[in-house]
């Protein structure tokens, strides 16, 4: 099908998408969010597109981040995923505080996230935290409140363990 070969060469040549095909598929899913399964398997592809183009979504993050909440679309949540950790290894420190705080929000405001995306955002933390890891144990105490779920307890492990190994190399 014709999905099919566009998911094909976007995975091969995501350099290819400009923000004009990006703006398209957004009017797109925009104009089609009752066809949940196409609109997934765009979401699918442009995550192969965020995640070496992240500046093509800056402008679409929100409507990206509202798909995310109104659909529990796993698919869309990659697709975010992509661009929050590219967006945020290209920018740098303050992109990725902002998108650490953009993922607060999110666990905040979305108290019924989905059991199956609930351990992706908390592994978007430590995808960013990788690299920022100063700006991640900064929000220890925003994570606090969560720490009974296993997977953002693993994220506090993580940032303990950084602090741990820091202070040995002291």
């Amino acid at each position: 099908s014709l999905s099919v070969l566009f998911a094909t060469i976007v995975k091969a040549h995501p350099e290819l998408i400009t923000s004009e095909h990006i703006d398209l598929l957004f009017t797109s899913i925009k104009n089609h969010t009752d066809l949940f399964d196409q609109t997934n398997s765009i979401f699918h592809t442009l995550g192969y597109v965020a995640n070496a183009q992240p500046h093509l979504f800056d402008k679409y993050q929100e409507e990206l981040l509202q798909f995310v909440i109104e659909k529990h679309s796993l698919t869309a949540f990659g697709c975010l995923q992509q661009y929050l950790v590219a967006s945020a290894i290209i920018k740098g420190e303050k992109t990725a505080d902002e998108h650490l705080n953009l993922l607060i929000n999110l666990i905040n405001k979305t108290k019924d996230i989905s059991a199956d995306m609930k351990p992706q955002v908390f592994h978007t933390f430590q995808l960013i935290g990788v690299k920022y890891e100063e700006i991640l144990a900064s929000k220890r105490n925003d994570l606090i409140a969560f720490e009974s779920d296993p997977f953002c307890q693993a994220v506090i492990t993580y940032i303990d363990g950084n602090k741990l190994s820091e202070e040995k190399q002291a």
